[in-house]
This record gives structure tokens, C-alpha cells and sequence, in this order.
């Protein structure tokens, strides 16, 4: 290795470290915070996209936190799962809205509501009747 080789070698930006534990919860930040604009912007089907993207590296997101956050020892809230369902009943699509609260209860997630996720469900179910 020449002189110029070595000196390259040391202006490099060094690569990053990050994990995947850290990869997957930045990533939900990321989906949140698009999640969230294209709800403002009623741009439901981008939304429900992110919402779906974000359900589903959840399980990862849920074993992912305690590592990148070990002195935090309750999960944020996850408002994707309701987001989602509040789409899917605007939509009318209420069989999709009744599976994905009852894929949250199955993660003990909450809902903001009064009721929570299983009053969405039983909503859901007398607009199906």
C-alpha cells in the first residue's frame, strides 16, 4: 500500500455501526412519521400501506426495542394498528378492520379509544350484520 492509498484510507468516512435491532427501530420511526403525514393528507391508500408495512415488522419492532432501549420497559404506543383501523372504516372494509384489531389484542396492544380494540371490533360487526 502507497503512501496515497494510506492516505485515502484514512479520510474514508468510516462505515457506521448500526444494528439490526437499531435498523428495525428506526425504521418504524421512519413508517410512523410517513404514516402520520399521509394520514394528514387523507391519502388513505399511502397510509394504509405504511400501516401495513409497519404491522408487519411489529414482531421485530417489539423484540428490537428492549435492546436499542434497555431503560425504557413498556413499548411506545403503536399507532399503526389503529390508524389502519380507523382507514378500513371509513373504507367499509370492516372485515379487514375486525382482523387487524384482533391481530393488536393478540400483540396486548391499546387502543386510544374508550373501548379500545375490541369495541372497534364489535362496531365492525353490527355495520357487517
Amino acid at each position: 500500500m502507497g503512501l496515497l492509498d494510506t492516505f485515502r484510507t484514512s479520510i474514508s468516512p468510516k462505515k457506521s455501526v448500526v444494528s439490526n435491532d437499531q435498523r428495525i427501530v428506526n425504521r418504524h420511526y421512519q413508517l410512523l412519521d410517513q404514516i402520520n403525514a399521509a394520514y394528514r393528507e387523507k391519502n388513505y391508500e399511502r397510509a394504509e400501506k405504511y400501516c401495513l408495512e409497519d404491522v408487519r415488522i411489529f414482531p421485530d419492532f417489539a423484540k428490537a426495542y428492549p435492546k436499542v432501549y434497555p431503560n425504557d420497559h413498556v413499548l411506545p404506543r403503536i399507532p399503526s394498528f389503529e390508524i389502519l383501523a380507523k382507514i378500513y372504516d371509513k373504507q367499509g372494509k370492516y372485515h379487514e378492520l375486525i382482523e387487524i384489531c384482533k391481530l393488536a389484542l393478540r400483540y396486548k396492544l391499546e387502543d386510544s379509544t374508550k373501548g379500545g380494540f375490541e369495541a372497534r371490533i364489535q362496531k365492525a360487526q353490527k355495520k357487517i350484520e
